[in-house]
């Protein structure tokens, strides 16, 4: 499967702190490398070193999102984190041109509510000199998709502050293609991907689809979708399993991937919420620690986006980017519709 291959652009970049992050090794031989800033295009030379040198450290380096450290309980000062999501700035455009006018300590501020469970707010003040050019003092106002590596400051209840070592956007090279993360989600696979869906019409979705599967047990669909797929061995289920299901026999436009994929039928019958994947959502977690291409989540019923996101900061960690897709109750009963496990009405 063609890999996912990440790549920062900052619109704030805090030297120290990236240094901090590098380590006095790594930081040490950078510093040999930077230009003097008498030198033509020093700025922006510096900063494509900085950018490259952290787009390296996300692969050795396994630092764990907010979602993650704040689901576990773990949030502790100090710690090292990443988060993408929509990002609101306040401030920050008119303190970028102020400080460029009169050379003072100009700030604003970054801003939001954790896409997983939006009752922690998270903030992080940023000096304005820091900002990395004129198009990213734009980019860093009203709200946007953006992507923050920070350390966190203080951890108080349903508000945390974080210091920001840097903000600014993915860039994925996938094939010849170049996408930003802040416009499209490149590691989300529709169902209608799926090769071996090619043909299932997903164009409707009636509640009759939701209660149709009201009364099929989660190992009939297992079973069924391994069929489907042309996947012989089916694993009992156990309680401390990575996946209900693993297949090498899915592709992606002709791609052949691996799949870890989790059921869940109808003991839960109702919108899926990140609870409902075990205790701290420890089954998206399992899923992320295997070495599959695709993770993949299935439920009969429809699926929140607090969950879609939780999947999506697993699969697109900055150590290692997978693909993931949703199956929810509407397009689980178009397959099986499909297919003729489930009657068409």
């Amino acid at each position: 499967m063609t890999s996912l291959a990440p790549d920062l652009e900052s619109w704030f970049l805090h030297h120290d702190l990236v240094f901090k992050v590098l380590g006095a090794e790594r930081a040490a031989q950078l510093s040999l490398q930077m230009p003097h800033m008498d030198q033509a295009f020093a700025r922006a030379r510096t900063r494509n070193l900085l950018e490259g040198a952290l787009a390296l450290a996300f692969q050795a380096l396994e630092v764990p999102s907010l979602n993650e450290l704040h689901l576990k309980g773990e949030l502790a000062v100090g710690r090292l984190i990443w988060l993408e999501q929509s990002l609101h700035f306040r401030g920050i455009e008119d303190a970028y041109y102020k400080s460029k006018r009169d050379s003072l300590d100009h700030r604003g501020l970054v801003w939001g509510k954790l896409a997983t469970d939006p009752t922690l707010e998270f903030e992080a003040e940023v000096n304005a000199s820091r900002v990395t050019s004129d198009t990213g003092a734009h980019l860093m106002s009203h709200t946007r998709k953006g992507f923050m590596l920070a350390f966190i400051d203080d951890a108080g209840e349903g508000r945390i502050s974080l210091r920001a070592v840097a903000v600014g956007q993915r860039l994925f090279s996938y094939g010849n293609r170049v996408i930003s993360q802040a416009i499209g989600d490149v590691a989300h696979v529709w169902p209608q991907q799926v090769d071996q869906f090619k043909d299932v019409d997903f164009s409707r979705g009636a509640a009759s689809d939701l209660d149709m599967l009201r009364t099929v047990p989660e190992e009939a669909v297992k079973n069924w979708f391994a069929e489907i797929v042309g996947q012989s061995e089916v694993p009992k289920d156990w309680g401390g399993e990575q996946y209900d299901l693993w297949t090498r026999f899915l592709s992606i436009d002709g791609e052949p991937v691996r799949a870890a994929i989790a059921f869940k039928g109808p003991a839960a019958f109702r919108p899926m919420q990140i609870a409902d994947l075990g205790k701290n959502g420890d089954q998206i977690q399992r899923l992320a620690e295997s070495p599959a291409d695709l993770l993949v989540v299935q439920h009969c019923h429809t699926i929140t986006s607090r969950v879609e996101h939780m999947l999506r900061t697993y699969a697109t960690s900055p150590a290692l980017v997978r693909k993931y897709m949703l199956i929810d109750g509407y397009a689980t009963a178009a397959i099986l519709k499909h297919f003729e496990y489930l009657p068409v009405e």
